[in-house]
């Protein structure tokens, strides 16, 4: 298999391969790399969103909101408050009882057309990739313990 596409901050990093191999140029003014909706700016070493601005549906549905809520894709974790807020407006669909392809109330239409218009200030927020300190006395990795408990062990 041959690898294609190398990306990096750091440009000695790419020198060695050919060029048609680079996904990332040095020599091209604001390009970014998109990878799982997140966008990467090497040359400044930012990461930023691309959220998916819906369709103006004419009719708004709980399966059409679901869907909308799985695009908002987040692989490191640091959209977790906006996700956490789409779920529980999802959640009040369920509380109510609404049927999968049922038109949504105006009511609830109304917030979540708020929610999505809100979307939009997450476009330009720019996350520093690199968060670590050059100059540190000490450096703590902790990581969650996972318990797995099978049947066989409750008994």
């Amino acid at each position: 298999m041959k690898l294609h596409k190398w990306s990096s901050n750091c440009k000695d990093m790419l020198q060695e391969l050919p060029y048609e191999a680079q996904e990332y140029h040095f020599d091209r003014d604001e390009e970014k790399v998109k990878t799982l909706r997140l966008i990467w700016n090497p040359k400044y070493d930012t990461l930023e969103f691309s959220i998916s601005d819906p369709t103006n549906n004419s009719e708004w549905t709980k399966r059409s909101i679901l869907s909308h809520i799985a695009r908002i894709f987040d692989s490191i974790g640091l959209l977790g408050p906006v996700i956490v807020t789409a779920k529980l407006f999802m959640k009040t669909l369920w509380l109510v009882k609404r049927d999968w392809d049922q038109p949504l109330l105006e009511k609830e239409i109304r917030n979540w057309k708020k929610f999505v218009s809100s979307l939009k200030a997450l476009q330009g927020i720019k996350v520093q990739r690199f968060v670590l300190i050059e100059n540190y006395k000490s450096l703590e990795l902790h990581r969650s313990q996972i318990t797995v408990i099978d049947e066989d062990s409750l008994q």
